[in-house]
């Protein structure tokens, strides 16, 4: 998901800095200007699977998350982004 984030980043022109940080790329977003449905909000749970989980083991004790839920915000926000990708040049 963060690299889908700096995509659409990057598609607003925007430069990003080298974070892991889901919800401060979601607020970059934002502070541009751009429309974020607030339901890619349920993404920032991920976070901790881009730094901590890569490098330490996974401890269950935190709250669980609805991982059903995750699934499709995470479906929706590569579906939107994609939209927003010019399309191909077939020529």
């Amino acid at each position: 998901m963060e690299k889908v984030l700096k995509a659409w980043l990057a598609l607003q022109g925007v430069l990003y800095p080298r974070i892991h940080d889901l919800d401060r790329l979601l607020d970059l977003l934002r502070e541009r200007g751009v429309d974020v449905p607030a339901d890619f909000d349920a993404l920032s749970a991920l976070t901790d699977f881009g730094v901590a989980f890569r490098y330490e083991a996974y401890d269950e004790s935190d709250d669980p998350f609805d991982r059903g839920e995750i699934i499709q915000q995470v479906e929706k926000l590569l579906h939107h982004v994609t939209e927003l990708l010019p399309p191909e040049d077939k020529s």
